[in-house]
């Protein structure tokens, strides 16, 4: 049984042999519309998976001086992590194949890819550290301010095994006679080429019993929080070329045994993309020693990437209704911003055959160009940090107790966006 990091089984009927189902379904062929279940089932997402060695150090120190509570901190996190994500896609898979093309043993789209190895080392760590006040002003108030700092590693690997095009995609020269090994960026330590150093959180937070009123209690607090920009996005760019590169063929025979099948073609493209780009090739050249030649994908990152990063706000009146029941009211919200967004259709376009399959004509799905914006690659994926959200809501709970039951009824309304 193979398992794949999503935690489902792969299992194959072949004596659970990886080597023995290839050789009775070398690639994964899926039919177009749902006719009939993929030959092969999950042969191109293995092998996958992670090994992780993580090691952390946390220490926390508070004193007490007269109204003064103070707190600091400081925490370490780092992983070291195997990662055979590299392997993803390197046995084939033809999809959207018709019942007409499979009995004429034409496929649909064949996407392939093609690892240096079958694993890389990555690594990257997390240090924080705080300091914080709580000062009882009166009995009746309480201050706390604090102020956080983190820091996240730009994630590493260990074989410099990271490839990005040389700027943000719109605005790299499209020049189809530059060469590719100009346009790519690869042999890259770290996965992003310009990252935020510190994040500096201060946060501020009050408990009041206004006016002398023992029984209603006013809470609030503001805060900057932070998040890591996620280390998934390290898989995306150390499967680029030209360690690996990743082709879609579109059409062409499907058995093995056929001269000119779509696992030929795209073993064909690899070995021309590889040899043009050590000596400066072209898409144009690459294309003239090999006919049909597919240009690969490739997944970028932005020029300026900065931490995902939240104002969080919350102000509370709980109202005690005798000794046993109480009723409170909790409005709390959130801004964030820098937030990870994926950008697969930069690179996207609508031509002769798109529009006679959409039954549209040019300039009328969605303003798609007729031809690619930059026809050196097939799909681009760029990822940036220029999310935002929002998110406002009000809570209403009643709590009540009884010598034996706790009676506990919220009702709440948000609103996000």
């Amino acid at each position: 049984m193979l398992r794949g990091r999503l935690g489902f089984p792969a299992i194959y009927e072949m004596g659970c042999s990886l080597q023995a189902a290839l050789q009775a379904q070398p690639f994964r062929l899926a039919f177009a519309g749902g006719a009939f279940s993929s030959l092969g089932r999950l042969l191109d997402i293995v092998p996958q998976g992670r090994n992780v060695t993580q090691y952390q150090f946390v220490d926390d120190f508070s004193i007490t001086k007269g109204d003064h509570s103070l707190k600091f901190g400081l925490s370490f996190r780092r992983n070291d992590i195997t990662d055979f994500d590299p392997g993803i896609g390197s046995i084939g898979a033809s999809e959207g194949t018709t019942l007409q093309n499979f009995f004429n043993g034409i496929g649909g789209t064949y996407c392939q890819s093609f690892p240096s190895q079958p694993s890389q080392p990555i690594a990257l760590y997390a240090l924080g550290f705080y300091a914080q006040d709580e000062w009882s002003v009166k009995p009746n108030l309480k201050l706390t301010f604090s102020l956080r700092g983190e820091h996240f590693s730009n994630p590493v690997c260990q074989t410099n095994c990271f490839a990005r095009l040389g700027g943000d995609f719109l605005n790299i020269s499209p020049d189809v006679n530059q060469p590719y090994n100009q346009a790519i960026v690869s042999g890259q330590n770290q996965v992003l080429p310009n990252y935020t150093a510190v994040e500096w959180l201060p946060r501020f937070g009050f408990t009041w019993t206004p006016f002398g009123l023992k029984n209603t209690v006013v809470r609030g607090g503001f805060g900057l929080f932070a998040d890591s920009f996620p280390g998934t996005v390290a898989d995306q760019l150390l499967s680029n070329p030209p360690l690996q590169a990743v082709f879609n063929i579109a059409g062409g025979a499907l058995s093995p045994a056929v001269v000119g099948n779509q696992a030929q073609l795209a073993a064909q493209s690899n070995a021309a993309f590889q040899a043009g780009f050590a000596n400066g090739g072209t898409l144009a050249s690459i294309q003239n020693s090999v006919p049909g030649f597919t240009p690969p994908t490739i997944n970028t990152v932005a020029n300026r990437i900065q931490n995902p990063r939240y104002q969080e706000w919350n102000l509370e009146l709980q109202q005690a209704l005798g000794q046993k029941m109480s009723l409170s009211l909790n409005y709390v919200g959130n801004h964030g911003v820098h937030e990870v967004v994926q950008n697969p259709g930069l690179n996207s376009f609508c031509d002769s055959n798109c529009q006679g399959q959409l039954g549209t004509t040019a300039g009328h799905f969605g303003d798609l160009p007729t031809t690619a914006t930059d026809p050196r690659f097939s799909t681009v994926t760029e990822i940036s940090s220029v999310g935002v959200s929002n998110y406002n809501g009000l809570t209403a709970s009643f709590t009540g107790r009884t010598k034996e039951t706790l009676i506990k009824l919220s009702a709440f309304h948000n609103r996000s966006s």
